[in-house]
């Protein structure tokens, strides 16, 4: 974290981190649903479990900016970035694969809303 001092270190907070998360869900989205069902409209709504999620992520001035974010679930992988306003908008993009023996299914898709409701759309 930066600031002018240690007083106001948390009123505006500058953060510049690496992250990594084992085991956990992302709540508002459905990635396997999005790769799966292929909808022209998008798809809204849901969760996407996954192993390990890893990033880097920057915040100031209520901005939040999350870049090379990479997504491990089993048989999904994906990566992204995304960027969440101060008023709580949505926006970014992610490329993601589901892979089988059966074959992969690859898709790539903008992420838009709020973080009320996410919309993954082709």
């Amino acid at each position: 974290m930066r600031s002018a001092s240690f007083n106001t270190l948390f009123e505006k907070p500058e953060i510049d981190a690496s992250f990594t998360v084992q085991r956990g869900n992302l709540a508002g989205f459905d990635l396997p649903r999005a790769l799966q069902q292929r909808s022209r409209e998008g798809v809204q709504g849901g969760k996407t479990r996954f192993e390990e999620l890893s990033g880097i992520m920057q915040s100031k001035d209520g901005r939040h900016q999350f870049r090379s974010v990479k997504v491990q679930a089993g048989i999904l992988k994906a990566t992204g970035q995304l960027d969440i306003s101060p008023s709580a908008e949505v926006s970014g993009r992610v490329q993601s694969e589901l892979r089988s023996s059966a074959g992969a299914v690859r898709g790539s898709f903008s992420i838009s809303g709020n973080s009320q409701a996410i919309l993954l759309k082709p």
